[in-house]
């Protein structure tokens, strides 16, 4: 029988890594309240496979242990989620009005303040 730390066939990494990396994916789904499902669902699944295809080489990189893998799956995949929001965020403001998206990612840039 195959340990659960073991590399899946074809996939190069665990079934927790799997698991933790798709946790990471869904914990900051929330941040794309104002979206469409097929944004929600790109957004989840590239976020997933952006910690999939990741975490092998930032581990191997690291040295990481097989529990360190799974922290490092999640965090790529959080932060890789969070960043598809806000790019998500900005499409959608810049087809109401381009002005209005840049002003938005110009206050993101300079924490908060309005020019």
């Amino acid at each position: 029988m195959a340990d659960m730390n073991d590399p899946l066939p074809g996939a190069g990494v665990s079934f927790w890594t799997m698991a933790a990396a798709a946790v990471g994916s869904l914990l900051t789904l929330r941040t794309l309240v104002d979206s469409n499902p097929f944004v929600r669902l790109a957004a989840v699944v590239s976020s997933w496979s952006l910690a999939l295809f990741a975490t092998p080489a930032a581990a191997e990189w690291l040295g990481a242990s097989h529990k360190q893998e799974r922290l490092l799956a999640l965090m790529i995949a959080f932060l890789g989620m969070n960043v598809l929001a806000g790019f998500a965020t900005f499409v959608e403001k810049w087809r109401v009005d381009p002005q209005a998206a840049f002003s938005w990612l110009w206050s993101l840039w300079r924490g908060g303040r309005s020019p």
